[in-house]
């Protein structure tokens, strides 16, 4: 059984961590029931995560077992498909996925996760909300958090970015085919925010990455990590995209890609102008 000290206990550690980070977030914990035991909403958390929190909390307690882990059972192929839409539906995926690291060396099973959770996962749920909405009549608007990665690919994080590069075709698309049932689509493409997500992603090449089998090598793949973050755009101040989503989320009107810091944006359409010039 968890107590309220246990459940305080819960919340202050994911308060700490998400002050460390600097990324005001929603966290839910449950008893053994599924029943909400204590719910913190820190300053600044995004409203639209308060669902999500407690649905990945609700999906874990019920299965015992992560809300990824689910995704493993229900997501289209496997055994369970069509499994999310039980116990009143079901948040069944991770917060966000990537990998990083050489993509002529990372294990393809790697690249294959990252697509599952980072494409094939929206794309489920972005089917299930918007066929309803069409049934039902409704008008509606989906946003797609993607990345300035869907835009450009630098090296040795091409894996994780490739993925991005595809919700951003899916987002094309649907923009245009959803268009006539009033249903809007719009992508919000942060740059590289310090929130402890781009750390992570680049810390994961080093599970599997062996000096004694691999042709890159460790030292020099950190290397070039860390040289990134040192820079003023590998370590931005999370706080401006969040204010930027708040905006962006609720809007009826707005463009159908936002890129934030306005830096980035212009770098973007730098590169991808260059990529026209671009030589073997």
């Amino acid at each position: 059984m968890i107590t309220i000290d246990d459940a305080r206990r819960v919340i202050a550690a994911g308060e700490a961590r998400a002050n460390e980070i600097g990324v005001p977030v929603n966290i839910t914990v449950l008893d053994a029931g599924a029943h909400l035991k204590a719910f913190s909403r820190m300053d600044g958390a995004v409203l639209g995560s308060i669902d999500l929190a407690m649905g990945k909390a609700r999906t874990a307690v019920l299965f015992q077992t992560t809300s990824e882990a689910v995704w493993e059972y229900c997501k289209p192929g496997a055994p369970a498909h069509g499994l999310e839409l039980s116990n009143g539906g079901l948040t069944p995926f991770a917060g966000g996925m990537g990998e990083a690291g050489p993509v002529w060396e990372i294990p393809i099973e790697l690249v294959r996760k990252n697509y599952e959770v980072n494409v094939f996962l929206p794309l489920v749920l972005t089917q299930g909300v918007v066929q309803r909405w069409v049934r039902e009549g409704k008008r509606g608007k989906v946003v797609f958090t993607s990345s300035m990665g869907g835009l450009f690919t630098p090296a040795n994080w091409g894996t994780y970015v490739s993925t991005k590069h595809a919700l951003e075709s899916i987002a094309e698309a649907l923009q245009q085919e959803l268009a006539p049932y009033g249903i809007k689509i719009q992508t919000i493409n942060p740059g590289a925010y310090y929130t402890g997500y781009n750390e992570t992603m680049a810390d994961n090449p080093f599970r599997w990455l062996d000096d004694s089998k691999n042709f890159t090598k460790r030292a020099d793949l950190r290397k070039g990590f860390d040289d990134f973050f040192a820079t003023p755009e590998g370590k931005m101040d999370p706080k401006e995209m969040i204010d930027r989503m708040i905006e962006v989320v609720p809007a009826d009107i707005g463009r159908f890609r936002n890129v934030v810091p306005k830096v980035i944006e212009d770098m973007l359409k730098e590169h991808q102008l260059r990529a026209w010039e671009n030589q073997i």
